[in-house]
């Protein structure tokens, strides 16, 4: 499960603009030696092509999504889209029953305290 989770997010990274190894090891966090490994398995999967660019010495291979691959990177990215949302409902519902739970002294402590977070978290 998680090996087909982890590829999808490699579709996902190629998509959004990471097209050669070490900018996809980058984004991901990931070690190049992994992102190669990776990247030959989506190749034979026909999920991905290795495309070489430039002249003798400033050759690079830029990794291309085939339309299988860049429709599978779209469905991820869709299904993340819900999936945050769904979080985002579940935070919110969270909230209003402990800001109930609170009352509006403590209502206001938690939303003060939030707010703090949220913008230390900036800083």
């Amino acid at each position: 499960m998680f090996d087909g989770l982890f590829r999808r997010c490699y579709l996902v990274a190629i998509a959004q603009g990471a097209v050669t190894v070490d900018e996809i090891a980058r984004v991901l966090r990931v070690a190049r030696e992994n992102v190669e490994r990776t990247i030959n398995k989506l190749r034979s999967l026909g999920l991905v092509r290795v495309e070489e660019q430039g002249l003798r010495l400033f050759k690079r291979k830029r990794v291309v999504l085939s339309e299988e691959g860049y429709a599978r990177a779209m469905e991820t990215l869709e299904r993340l889209r819900e999936i945050a949302k769904e979080l985002e409902r579940e935070a919110r519902l969270r909230d209003r029953e402990l800001i109930d739970e609170l009352g509006a002294a403590g209502a206001t402590f938690y939303l003060c305290c939030f707010g703090l977070t949220l913008l230390t978290s900036l800083f």
